[in-house]
């Protein structure tokens, strides 16, 4: 059994591992060096920096309708302009609570990661 270094953390693993026991890389079994390994540190700090990104776009994209459909109700000089006019408040308004929660899923994510990276509770 002869030991190789891990590329991706530098330790010494056997060459008839599959992954480093260390931080999980996939070994390439053919040539006996390390296949292409991305973090999942990596992965969830892309997962987090799109929630975020979402969120921006989901409140100002409702945003934007909501208003439009509100001021809509001004071109409509009937009761029914009334209804165009609270609708479209009221999704302006939840256009802030859906971006709210999509964040908060975001800060939930970052906190269990830190946790996770800390070893645990």
């Amino acid at each position: 059994m002869a030991l190789i270094k891990c590329k991706n953390c530098g330790k010494e693993i056997s060459t008839n591992a599959e992954n480093c026991i260390h931080c999980g890389a996939i070994i390439d079994k053919d040539s006996k060096t390390q296949a292409p390994f991305v973090s999942k540190d990596i992965e969830t700090e892309k997962n987090i920096t799109t929630l975020n990104l979402f969120s921006n776009i989901v409140k100002w994209g409702i945003l934007v309708i909501g208003i439009i459909i509100a001021l809509s109700a001004f071109a409509i000089k009937e009761d029914i302009g009334a209804m165009y006019f609270i609708l479209g408040v009221l999704l302006a308004l939840s256009s802030f609570i859906i971006s709210a929660l999509i964040k908060w899923k975001a800060l939930m994510l970052k906190n269990l990661y830190e946790i996770n990276k800390k070893g645990g509770l």
